[in-house]
C-alpha cells in the first residue's frame, strides 16, 4: 500500500509545473528586487538601497519584507533598517512591522540637511524599528553611483 501511495506521489509531482506548486502551497517561491540611487539630499551626501523580497506559495514560508540601507558617501558608514514585514506566520519570520511612514520621514530630513545617519538611527530605535549603523561601510556603493552618474556623489 506505502509503495501505491508513494508511486501515485511521484506521478503527481511529474506533472506539476514549478508555479502550480507554488499555488497549490506545496513549494515557495521568491522574488527580489534591489535598488540603488542618490537619495536626493542637498549636499549629494547620502545614497539608498531599497530591497524588497516577496516570498509566495507555502503559508510557512510567505512573507514580503522591505529594507532599506541609507549611505553617508562623505563619512563613510551605512544605516540599514527594516521598513516592512509581512508574514503568514510571524512567530517563524519575526513579527509583522511596518515603519514606512517614519522612514520617510526621515529620509526626507536627510534631503534637507537637518540630520544625520546617528539622528536617524536614534530616532528609528524610538520608534521601535531594527536599525543598524556600520561605521566605515558603503564606500564601494558610493564609488559605483559615482562611475553611473559620471562624477562624484
Amino acid at each position: 500500500m506505502r509503495f501505491h501511495i508513494l508511486a501515485s506521489l511521484l506521478a503527481l509531482s511529474a506533472c506539476i509545473s514549478q508555479s502550480d506548486a507554488v499555488n497549490m502551497g506545496l513549494a515557495t517561491a521568491c522574488d527580489s528586487k534591489t535598488t540603488v540611487a542618490r537619495l536626493g539630499d542637498t549636499a549629494n551626501r547620502y545614497a539608498l538601497v531599497d530591497s524588497t523580497q516577496i516570498c509566495e506559495g507555502n503559508p510557512n514560508e510567505a512573507s514580503t519584507d522591505r529594507t532599506i540601507t541609507l549611505i553617508d558617501c562623505v563619512v563613510p558608514a551605512e544605516l540599514t533598517a527594516v521598513v516592512f514585514r509581512n508574514s503568514r506566520l510571524p512567530a517563524r519570520r519575526g513579527a509583522n512591522v511596518d515603519f514606512t511612514a517614519v522612514i520617510d520621514q526621515q529620509k526626507s530630513l536627510l534631503r534637507l540637511g537637518v540630520a544625520d545617519l546617528n539622528d536617524v538611527r536614534q530616532r528609528l530605535v524610538q520608534a521601535g524599528a531594527t536599525a543598524t549603523l556600520t561605521p566605515g561601510a558603503g564606500v564601494a556603493r558610493c564609488t559605483e553611483l559615482a562611475r553611473s552618474a559620471g562624477g562624484s556623489l
